[in-house]
């Protein structure tokens, strides 16, 4: 994950929603989520798609 990710904005629809999907399913495989919660890695679309 951290080599498809790292770097990137992640955008999501819901990104609250899949950014907990996400990280809990990072820690379920024991996988190091750290770098994906910062707020600045991840956009959501959901009010521009919206508008």
């Amino acid at each position: 994950m951290l080599r498809v990710t790292a770097g990137r904005k992640i955008l999501a629809y819901n990104a609250e929603y899949d950014r907990t999907v996400i990280v809990g399913d990072c820690l379920r495989v024991e996988a190091d989520p750290q770098h994906l919660r910062a707020a600045g890695q991840r956009g959501c679309i959901m009010r521009p798609r919206s508008d």
